[in-house]
């Protein structure tokens, strides 16, 4: 795996010989490369594979990000609290049939979005926000309009009506119970 020799030092600082062992200094003959994130367009990786002067002929790009979700036409965008527990608790997982390529794949270039999120999951936050007695949640996401900031205060509206329901219930003592003790 080729990488710039920033990614490398920090791959380096981990304890993982087979890892260290697979990194390479060659671009031309590595067949994975790790790129920084704002590199992973269809303009800068048709610049980057020019830049290997014919080493490749084309690429596929993985591009990590929590937007590759799209709610079904029609889909309820404020369902109860209860359908967004059960919902997500039988959700399909995401798997290779799951890739679809990005606006801007070419043959050349083929871009995928794969998810991921450095933050909790909607279920998540949505458990959390169950099981804990809080007074006030402020937003740090989705605030640039009114529109959006409004369906966050919605959802923290519904939170805080179903937490209130599952705690006068005596079975639900107002904890969302996990799927596994380690993952909700």
């Amino acid at each position: 795996m080729f990488c710039d020799s920033r990614k490398r030092a920090i791959l380096k600082c981990q304890t993982d010989p087979e890892l260290h062992d697979m990194l390479s200094t060659n671009p031309r003959t590595s067949r994975v490369h790790i790129v920084p994130l704002q590199l992973i367009n269809s303009e800068r990786m048709t610049e980057y594979l020019d830049k290997l002067n014919g080493s490749f002929d084309r690429v596929v790009a993985f591009r990590p990000t929590g937007w590759t979700y799209s709610p079904p036409k029609g889909a309820d965008l404020f369902p109860p609290i209860s359908n967004v527990l059960a919902r997500t608790r039988t959700a399909k997982p995401f798997t290779a049939s799951s890739l679809n390529p990005s606006r801007g794949s070419t043959a050349r270039v083929a871009l995928y979005g794969v998810p991921y999120s450095e933050h909790s999951s909607f279920l998540e936050l949505t458990a959390f926000a169950m099981s804990v007695d809080w007074v006030r949640i402020i937003a740090t996401v989705n605030v640039g309009s009114a529109a959006s900031r409004a369906k966050m205060e919605k959802w923290f509206e519904k939170w805080a009506a179903e937490r209130k329901a599952r705690m006068r219930d005596p079975k639900l003592k107002g904890i969302v119970q996990p799927r596994a003790p380690d993952y909700w």
